[in-house]
């Protein structure tokens, strides 16, 4: 990786000046007349070695072995630019075609991952907020793969507690009127249309078989066991919905933990007993002693009538995750509603002896889709939120995946209908897919040898599109360490821009130039595959053919 090399001789440098332990950031730079690849160690170093940045970066420049670099130049205020050997652009070229589909994954590491991402209550359809938290989650979890880490996937079934006891009330309601009972669903019952649908295939299976049972004044199926046969009926019904749903965006998760399975494990005990010495009563409740580790107030573990809180399932949960498959590290993709939960939560976990910050917790943003300035709803479904399958239907999963995949989770993502379906350079996902397509047409039209020496790519987009393809490896450490997917795409619209406008301005077959001709044609082989390499990060087709 040329950066690292970059940053490498750096620090070697930096090192016989007497500086240790310095940062070194290496980008590429602006413009390509200033040189490849830049860094500003100078700048950031001045104050510390009290000398200003041009004193300090002459200093570098002089410590430096420049013999591995065509050219190393300063530029006021103090930085340093890197024009590279064609031997570096040689071997990086040499490299892609010899990884192909596995150039840009990294050495193992050994860190395990466990990844949660999705994990909404199996009460319904997955709406357009769990998607931007699926893909968001499985995109990071992807680029964790690759850049080295063993990542496991999971998905938390909240299959217990009160919302599934309502869940059960509705199936069995829309299931007795089915069979012409009269009956009303209560106002706080679930409403969707997959209700129904669980009712009419919990008819399929056992006929009348629970026409007598009935609902009592608390609004409760007033049948234990027919409860309990119903809620397991109904969860694993909409589980199996959850899963295509995932499915059809491209989205496949390891593990599926359920809360009744860790209520009835004995795993909840297990954890009382090891935070027992953090623990105390007060007005019948267990409290949990979560200030003591910096959350704003303690939290309730057992309330006065002895039943648990949401919040011990929850841990012990995470105690299990970090129990099983070597885990190192937890990362939970979370909806911005939860951010108050963050804190007792770590608490919890450093009062379980582990290390708080080996659990990370990221939140998706909100997002929406606009037509014509306008919040996109569909006319049939007045009021109700657009499901998964919805903006599959709407745009694609490949269009989903690209706009929920190229926002920032800092920001609220907006998706415009009209540019996601668009076929023209307004949307960056055709823009991409483009390129990739119209290397391949290149690549098709003519018969052409392979050469990996780079002296002939002297014009200003071949270096820019060496550069890029160089700054690949980088984008993925930076987007796998910052735990910023987003980066990828932005990473691929700019080599799809550099590359388009290589198209428009450069004559890729030289009749009279055999050797050129050839150099060229394996820099677009290198383009088209790192173009596909980084749409499969982001599971997204990259078309041989557009029209």
């Amino acid at each position: 990786m040329i950066t690292q090399k970059i940053s490498e001789q750096l620090s070697k440098a930096l090192e016989k000046m007497g500086i240790f332990e310095t940062k070194v950031l290496v980008d590429k730079t602006k413009n390509i007349k200033f040189g490849d690849f830049y860094t500003n160690v100078a700048m950031t170093l001045s104050k510390r070695v009290n000398q200003s940045p041009l004193v300090v970066a002459k200093e570098i420049i002089n410590n430096l072995d420049q013999d591995l670099f065509f050219k190393v130049n300063l530029q006021p205020p103090g930085f340093l630019n890197f024009t590279l050997k064609a031997k570096d652009h040689e071997d990086l070229l040499t490299q892609i075609y010899d990884q192909k589909d596995l150039f840009g994954q990294f050495a193992k590491k050994n860190i395990t991952y466990n990844v949660e991402y999705v994990s909404a209550n199996p009460t319904g359809y997955l709406h357009i907020a769990h998607a931007a938290n699926a893909i968001y989650g499985d995109i990071l979890a992807n680029l964790l793969k690759i850049y080295g880490y063993d990542v496991k996937t999971e998905y938390w079934i909240n299959d217990a507690g009160n919302q599934i006891d309502k869940l059960a009330m509705s199936v069995l309601v829309r299931y007795l009127q089915l069979q012409n009972i009269n009956i009303e669903l209560p106002t706080d019952a679930y409403h969707g249309q997959e209700i129904y649908l669980v009712a009419q295939a919990l008819y399929e299976i056992y006929k009348g078989q629970f026409i007598n049972v009935r609902l009592n004044e608390k609004e409760e199926i007033d049948d234990v066991i027919v409860n309990e046969q119903i809620k397991k009926f109904a969860v694993s019904y909409l589980l199996d919905e959850i899963k295509k749903d995932l499915a059809s965006i491209n989205t496949y998760i390891d593990t599926y933990t359920s809360e009744n399975w860790i209520r009835s494990s004995g795993r909840i005990l297990e954890v009382l007993s090891k935070i027992k010495q953090h623990t105390y009563t007060l007005d019948g409740a267990l409290w949990l002693r979560t200030t003591a580790f910096g959350d704003d107030k303690d939290r309730v573990l057992i309330k006065s009538d002895g039943s648990y809180t949401y919040f011990t399932p929850d841990i012990a949960y995470h105690d299990y995750k970090f129990s099983k498959d070597n885990t190192t590290k937890l990362i939970d993709v979370w909806g911005t509603d939860h951010l108050g939960y963050i804190a007792r939560l770590k608490a919890a976990m450093s009062a379980l002896g582990y290390d708080p910050n080996n659990l990370e917790i990221v939140c998706a943003q909100v997002m929406k889709l606009v037509k014509n300035n306008e919040e996109f709803k569909l006319s049939k479904r007045s009021g109700q939120s657009l499901t998964i399958k919805d903006l599959v239907e709407i745009i694609g999963k490949d269009a989903l995946r690209w706009f929920l995949g190229s926002s920032s989770m800092n920001s609220h993502v907006v998706i415009d209908v009209d540019i996601a379906l668009s076929k023209n350079n307004n949307n960056p996902l055709y823009y991409v897919q483009y390129a990739h397509a119209r290397a391949n047409q290149v690549l098709n039209k003519q018969v052409y040898e392979f050469d990996f020496k780079t002296d002939l790519l002297i014009e200003t987009r071949e270096r820019e599109l060496l550069n890029q393809l160089h700054f690949y490896k980088q984008t993925i450490a930076n987007a796998a360490n910052n735990r910023e997917p987003h980066r990828i795409s932005n990473y691929l619209y700019d080599l799809a821009q550099i590359f388009h406008n290589y198209y428009a301005n450069i004559k890729i077959n030289d009749e009279n130039n055999k050797a050129l001709s050839a150099q060229r044609y394996t820099l677009v082989w290198c383009v088209k595959q790192v173009l596909a390499n980084g749409l499969a990060i982001m599971k997204i087709t990259p078309y041989d053919q557009m029209y």
